[in-house]
């Protein structure tokens, strides 16, 4: 049961970690890219490079 605790404490870590790393690339995003309005871009590309992996996993 102690094994199981230490995955999940693991899990629970890296779950975090890139949240807060997917966090910090959309801020940076949002800061860099000035259009009309800064969200509105970053949620455009975000939403570009998305569908452009896509894509690329389809082909």
């Amino acid at each position: 049961m102690e094994c199981f605790d230490k995955l999940f404490t693991a899990f629970s870590v890296t779950v975090v970690v890139i949240l807060f790393l997917v966090a910090t690339v959309s801020a940076a995003i949002t800061i860099i890219d000035k259009g009309n309005s800064n969200i509105y871009s970053a949620e455009k590309t975000e939403k570009q490079y998305f569908s452009n992996n896509f894509f690329v996993t389809e082909l």
